[in-house]
């Protein structure tokens, strides 16, 4: 007889050794055999538990309309959208919650990945990554983060809902059972419930997958969540994870973004949570590359020709590729990010050294605009771009760049004396 997984929220119990009923502490010696067919068992019950049914589009869906039993304790929590948001705001409050259900709250990550297999920071499951690449002491309670992250495959895709940098909330845990790991999904989906998000209105999409991480190859099953047709986030059980010293291991991740979810709260715009002040003055890539360059410097990076600092330089090039002349009047904007940024994670440099460093670097990627397309008409324009931009435009009056031409390039890139 199939073993039944239930699922169901309990308030923590004091001792914090269980989270969703019976500790199981479900190791299995015969490569992941077992645990897939628990993990079968344990996905169709979920389904069967919320109501969910394939549909045509390989998405799994309610039943019906009159029921979709994400939440089988309780009643959902009917929030205003601005108290909601308010609570979202307080990463003291998404720890709380966190803390009462058993979780070890984390600090984040640095953004800048020194040790890392990445460059930056992508996503929450990097706080587990000295457990899965270096055998790494494995602790018994999961742990919940709020995470930074940084992923530059997004630079040329920036739109609503997508930016290249943006909070990742996670839940990580390794060496559980299946059963455990959907019940943290469980849980996640009476959080995100309580707080006013319609139960009707989530969606999934399961695969199982191959997976290279570094030089870790592994099994895993990913869920993916879906809110109203957006992707909110994703819950993958990962299998055959195999160690040096030690037999191989499993682990749990459940990640969502955060903006995305205020987003689906507050309405508007999903830049909204990042700035007040020039949401409707700017272009979405604009605003994205932005808000990376105040995370990047104000984790103390500084822009250079290789690796890490080589992004940096990017992405100011990017940002001045939009705003032209603009960048030198946009300081707030920078001042704003910087604030968000330092309500969820530790910067490592003041607000006015982070400012000073991204005026710097925009201020050279500006003079390079200007120089390249005074080029095209005159060839003795090859002035250091590191020079302030005042003092470049001082020198090329000595070149055979005419007045004229010059006064028209400036104002055509929107520079203002």
């Amino acid at each position: 007889m199939k073993e039944v997984c239930v699922f169901f929220v309990k308030e923590a119990s004091n001792n914090n050794l269980d989270l969703c009923g019976k500790k199981n502490n479900y190791l299995p010696e015969n490569k992941g055999t077992e645990i897939v067919d628990l993990y079968q068992v344990c996905f169709e019950n979920f389904l069967e538990t919320n109501e969910l049914r394939p549909s045509d589009n390989d998405l799994y869906i309610k039943t019906s309309t009159t029921g979709c039993n994400l939440v089988t304790e309780g009643e959902q929590n009917n929030k205003s959208n601005l108290e909601t948001l308010k609570l979202l705001n307080n990463p003291f409050f998404l720890k709380n919650i966190f803390t009462q259900l058993g979780f070890n709250s984390i600090e984040p990550l640095p953004i800048v990945n020194a040790k890392g297999n990445t460059l930056f920071v992508s996503a929450g499951v990097q706080i587990i990554d000295d457990i899965i690449h270096n055998d790494g002491i494995i602790t018994e309670k999961p742990k919940f983060v709020i995470q930074p992250v940084l992923r530059t495959q997004y630079i040329d895709g920036v739109s609503e809902g997508s930016s290249t940098s943006f909070i990742n909330i996670s839940t990580e845990a390794v060496n559980i059972d299946p059963k455990e790991h959907f019940c943290f999904l469980q849980q996640w989906l009476k959080i995100f419930i309580d707080l006013g998000m319609e139960k009707d209105k989530f969606t999934f999409k399961s695969r199982h997958i191959d997976k290279t991480w570094g030089n870790k190859t592994f099994n895993g099953f990913e869920l993916f969540i879906y809110y109203d047709g957006l992707e909110i986030g994703d819950g993958s059980f990962n299998y055959n994870v195999a160690q040096n010293t030690r037999g191989d291991i499993n682990f749990s991740d459940i990640g969502f973004g955060l903006e995305r979810v205020k987003w689906i709260l507050s309405g508007g715009s999903y830049f909204d949570t990042f700035t007040t002040v020039y949401k409707n003055q700017l272009t979405l890539p604009s605003l994205a590359y932005a808000n990376t360059l105040s995370l990047l410097s104000g984790s103390g990076l500084k822009p250079s020709n290789k690796e890490y600092g080589y992004r940096f330089r990017l992405f100011s090039k990017r940002f001045v590729d939009e705003v032209k002349g603009k960048c030198f009047e946009l300081d707030n904007l920078f001042n704003e990010n910087y604030k968000y940024w330092s309500n969820w994670t530790k910067l490592q440099i003041s607000e006015s050294e982070s400012l000073s460093i991204i005026r710097k670097e925009n201020s050279r990627n500006f003079n390079r605009l200007l120089l390249d397309e005074l080029l095209k008409k005159f060839n003795d324009v090859n002035l250091d771009i590191n020079l302030p931009t005042n003092e470049i435009i001082k020198r090329l009056s000595h070149t055979s760049v005419d007045t004229k031409t010059l006064e028209e390039t400036i104002n055509n890139l929107n520079y203002k004396k």
